[in-house]
């Protein structure tokens, strides 16, 4: 990593910053631009205690609360029954994909199927790409999630975002990550395609960040082995201890927990501000700037999200 060329090009960009920009949202901005910095810097020097450090500031740490709600779900969810057949093939899905963007004339997005990536799918909002394993295969339930998740919480986030008059929209201000995650599982939930096994997958995580902070990869698979089997165990250790120079370090990623405990303050701020619900799916804001998305939309620089979730232009079929 070219850490002088990156940080040049950050403080560019803070000097680019208008001065006559909204106060609250240059302090965001100016925020952002500082985690970046201590994020590269951390990567350049291939410290694992540095790192570690800097995926806590980042992310943050499970509360109690989503580590206790996370172990109940594992010992008291009953495993999910044997799956269906798995005969929707990487081609099938991204032409469903290809399908639903077309159905939401976003012509500007590409679906690619490459062997070249670790998850089996995969949104790059700047690039505009969607992106399949060629070797995986799905069942027609998984299928259907994945539109959900995939172009129903990710890709309209991304396009929603990017209409805005505000440009600082399309930028991940805060702890955007469990913001983005929760949002795309809420729009599973909503539609009723967030399955008990991807459920428990989100809940294996949560522990997986937590133990990663004392306990090295193995200790971390073998302790999960026993609720999601081996396979996912050892995606998830690995997925914890990404980054690390030596994976038996403690530390590692916590963005992770940021899919169920994401959900859960979803869940929250619906049941309690479905405006500033709304106006979180038109930005790539954390929940932590909900107010300025509030203070933006009154002033008429934010509008409320132009796409939304839709089964049919989801091409959502039964199954």
């Amino acid at each position: 990593m070219n850490l002088t060329g990156y940080l040049s090009a950050l403080n560019e960009i803070s000097e680019m910053v208008p001065v006559d920009l909204s106060g609250s949202l240059r302090d965001a901005l100016h925020e952002h631009l500082q985690t970046c910095r201590a994020r590269g810097v951390a990567l350049a020097s291939a410290n694992d205690d540095q790192y570690r450090e800097m995926a806590v500031t980042m992310d943050g740490l499970p509360s109690h609360a989503l580590i206790d709600e996370a172990t109940s779900l594992l010992r008291r969810t009953p495993p999910p029954a044997e799956p269906s057949s798995a005969t929707v093939t990487a081609e099938d899905l991204a032409q469903r994909f290809r399908t639903a963007l077309a159905n939401y004339d976003l012509p500007d997005w590409n679906v690619q199927v490459s062997l070249d990536m670790s998850s089996r799918a995969s949104v790059n909002g700047p690039l505009k790409r969607m992106r399949i394993r060629a070797d995986a295969t799905f069942t027609a339930c998984e299928a259907n999630r994945l539109l959900v998740q995939e172009v129903g919480g990710h890709v309209l986030h991304w396009a929603n975002a990017s209409r805005q008059h505000q440009p600082l929209a399309f930028v991940a201000l805060g702890s955007a990550v469990a913001t983005e995650e929760g949002l795309a599982l809420w729009a599973e939930t909503k539609m009723q395609r967030l399955d008990t096994s991807a459920l428990r997958t989100y809940a294996a995580r949560v522990i997986a960040v937590d133990q990663a902070q004392t306990s090295g990869i193995l200790t971390i698979a073998a302790g999960l082995q026993q609720h999601i089997g081996q396979p996912a165990a050892v995606d998830i250790a690995i997925r914890v201890k990404r980054g690390l120079s030596n994976p038996n370090n403690n530390g590692g990623l916590t963005n992770d927990c940021g899919y169920l405990g994401g959900l859960r303050r979803i869940e929250k701020l619906a049941s309690t501000n479905n405006h500033g619900l709304e106006l979180l799916q038109g930005v790539k804001w954390s929940t932590e700037h909900l107010s300025l998305a509030l203070e933006l939309h009154a002033e008429g620089e934010l509008k409320r999200p132009e796409l939304h979730h839709d089964s049919t232009a989801l091409n959502i079929f039964n199954a």
